[in-house]
């Protein structure tokens, strides 16, 4: 995970636009809130954001859960 996730760069973002924390266009969007930020860049990754501030334990583990 980026430093700048921690520090609450939680950009919400919708598909075609670019990450400002990683730098990559978000081809397909899976999960968006005010905690975790999870979607498919254009080269077929999974990209993630968690922010502690916001969210919890659980909240991380769906994500780890959606992404298997």
């Amino acid at each position: 995970m980026n430093d700048a996730a921690n520090k609450g760069a939680h950009p919400f973002l919708q598909e075609g636009e670019i990450d400002p924390v990683f730098g990559k266009k978000v081809k397909l969007l899976i999960l968006q809130s005010a905690s975790l930020f999870v979607y498919i860049d254009d080269r077929l990754e999974i990209q993630w954001i968690w922010t502690r501030q916001s969210g919890s334990q659980t909240d991380f583990g769906k994500v780890l859960n959606r992404q298997a």
